[in-house]
């Protein structure tokens, strides 16, 4: 029965999405011959480590997990990692970016798929990102060796829902061997539904540190950048635009390029001209003052287009999804922007929005919410005036670097409490 929804789910899926068609393969089929395990194997036998499984959703994620590895590589240069991704996006981006990763898609949460990738990986640990609680994932892994959770979220409407489903849950959460929450109530929130306080520790977020060169550049060439935005927010970045006469320059990278043809329809709608990033990226830095809508059309470059702007919005917190990486502007020195529905990033924008008087004072904060389009209007004013957006974008990196020992925090628990590096 699992089997046939599974597969109905994905044929359905694949239908829609190009993507999904690419990984069909390796989501329902599995062998110690795929040149990823080869090597993987290779390395295990090569090191006096017996390795690590790391497995991590989409791009977010990957990128907290891009983040621990590189940590780890620090102090054990050919420690053997293996890492599973859920999307093709995720996948894409390491293989491009990350060539010494060794990463597979993950198989579909059927008991014998888990269990032949566990016997063919033969590691003692795995750390899981975020909120992946695949249940035979869990079962199968606890009987070879221990599974902590990092950068876990648990918000008070997960904990209702899985309070509602506590018959299938309450036994998988129960083989986590620690989870690394990010904020204080997500903390909380495990306790209420069950789990031993000793097992939980609260350490921030892994995404939270980024190897950027330490910077707060003068120059830009966008007045405003907006980042992984969704279906919906567009409109509001388009009627922003046509509130300041199209007179800023704005760059608009939507969460999925899928949507670009449904994006670019509505500008023309409109009577806008806009540019597209991938075929005019040159004409755009040669004319750094010019006026008009950026479409940024290609993967894994949103970090730097951030840079090149003087204000940051991140997207998905205009419509009810919850958010991306709010340090993204934050991390090149940017002020930050974003919408109320940031619940899936409630570690960044509590870091954002408090007040610290070590790092601040009254008269810049660094980041904003959007409430409306007429503050949002006057929060950009604001920001353009004066060259605001440089010291507003001064405060951002500061809390930023305040925040950016997550990662010290995880690894230090990993490696010194838990000895998982073995």
């Amino acid at each position: 029965m699992l089997l046939l929804i599974a597969s109905t789910y994905v044929i359905l899926k694949s239908i829609s999405n190009e993507s999904y068609r690419k990984t069909i393969k390796y989501r329902f089929t599995l062998s110690q011959d795929e040149p990823v395990l080869k090597e993987f194997k290779n390395q295990q036998k090569k090191s006096s480590f017996s390795g690590l499984w790391i497995h991590a959703a989409s791009v977010g994620e990957v990128l907290g997990a891009v983040n621990l590895i590189s940590k780890i590589r620090q102090e054990y240069e050919n420690y053997p990692i293996f890492l599973t991704v859920t999307n093709y996006a995720a996948l894409k981006l390491i293989r491009e970016k990350y060539h010494y990763i060794n990463v597979r898609i993950s198989p579909l949460d059927f008991s014998w798929l888990i269990s032949r990738l566990c016997s063919i990986l033969q590691v003692p640990n795995i750390i899981i990102v975020e909120a992946e609680y695949w249940p035979n994932l869990i079962d199968i892994f606890s009987k070879h060796g221990r599974i902590f959770h990092v950068s876990t979220r648990f918000s008070k409407k997960a904990l209702n829902r899985y309070k509602n489903f506590n018959f299938l849950f309450k036994n998988t959460f129960s083989k986590i061997t620690a989870f690394f929450t990010k904020t204080e109530e997500d903390n909380n929130n495990l306790i209420k539904y069950g789990i031993n306080e000793n097992k939980v520790f609260t350490v921030g977020d892994i995404k939270a540190y980024q190897s950027y060169k330490d910077f707060c550049s003068e120059e830009s060439i966008f007045d405003l950048v907006a980042g992984s935005t969704h279906k919906g927010e567009e409109s509001v970045l388009i009627n922003l635009y046509l509130k300041f006469e199209k007179n800023i320059s704005l760059a608009i990278a939507p969460r999925h390029l899928s949507r670009l043809n449904e994006i670019i329809a509505e500008l023309k709608r409109n009577d806008i001209n806009f540019l597209l990033w991938s075929k005019d990226k040159d004409f755009i830095k040669r004319n750094q003052n010019q006026k008009s809508i950026v479409l940024i059309d290609t993967m894994g470059e949103l970090s730097d287009i951030y840079a090149l702007g003087k204000i940051g919005f991140v997207g998905g917190t205009l419509q009810k999804i919850g958010g991306h990486n709010l340090f993204e502007p934050a991390i090149c020195s940017r002020p930050v922007l974003f919408g109320k529905y940031y619940q899936r990033q409630s570690f960044m924008a509590d870091t954002l929005l408090k007040e610290n008087k070590e790092i601040s004072n009254n008269t810049y904060k660094g980041a904003y919410v959007v409430e409306s389009l007429d503050q949002f209007y006057d929060l950009v004013k604001y920001l353009l005036q004066n060259n605001n957006w440089l010291e507003e974008g001064k405060i951002a990196r500061k809390k930023f670097e305040y925040a950016s020992h997550s990662l010290e925090r995880t690894y230090n628990l990993l490696k010194d409490k838990f000895n998982v590096f073995v």
